[in-house]
C-alpha cells in the first residue's frame, strides 16, 4: 500500500513538471489552415508509430480536404525526416485544447487521414476521472519500469 502512495506521489510530480510540456517536436505549422502539428515523444519522437497532436484555431478544419492534403504532405516530409515512420495516430485539438478529432494515417495508404469511428463527445461529457486514472496508470507503469 505504501508503494502505491509513493508511486502516486511520483506520478503527481511527473504530471506537474514543465518537462512534460516540452515532450513535443514541431513538425508543421500551417498559417493558412491555422494548425500546428507536433509529434509527441521529445527527442525520441521519430519511431515507427508516431503520436501526432494537431492544434487548430478552428476545429472545423477536421477532416477537410485541406487538412487531409496537409497530412499527406507531412507524410512526404517524414520520408526524409523520419524514414522509419509507418503509422501516425492523430489527436486533433481545438483552440481550447479540447479533443475535437481522432484519426490515423499510414505510409501504406499514402498518409490519407482516416477518422476514427467513434464520435468525439463534447467537453461537458468528458469523463475526466477516467482520463486522469488512465494517465496515472500509465505513469505508474513507467515508474514501475524505472524501479531497480
Amino acid at each position: 500500500m505504501g508503494t502505491r502512495i509513493g508511486a502516486a506521489a511520483l506520478a503527481a510530480s511527473l504530471v506537474c513538471t514543465p518537462a512534460i510540456a516540452e515532450e513535443a517536436h514541431r513538425l508543421a505549422n500551417s498559417k493558412t489552415l491555422g494548425v500546428e502539428i507536433d509529434a509527441m515523444g521529445g527527442e525520441g519522437w521519430c519511431r515507427q508509430r508516431l503520436s501526432l497532436t494537431v492544434t487548430a484555431q478552428n476545429a472545423g478544419v477536421y477532416p477537410t480536404a485541406d487538412f487531409t492534403d496537409l497530412i499527406k504532405k507531412l507524410g512526404q516530409v517524414l520520408e526524409t525526416e523520419c524514414p522509419q515512420a509507418r503509422h501516425a495516430d492523430i489527436s486533433g485539438l481545438n483552440a481550447n485544447n479540447e479533443l475535437a478529432f481522432e484519426g490515423s494515417a499510414s505510409a501504406s495508404n499514402g498518409w490519407v487521414v482516416a477518422q476514427s469511428n467513434e464520435p468525439i463527445s463534447s467537453s461537458s461529457s468528458t469523463d475526466w476521472g477516467a482520463m486522469l486514472s488512465g494517465w496515472l496508470n500509465t505513469i505508474l507503469g513507467w515508474a514501475s519500469a524505472l524501479r531497480p
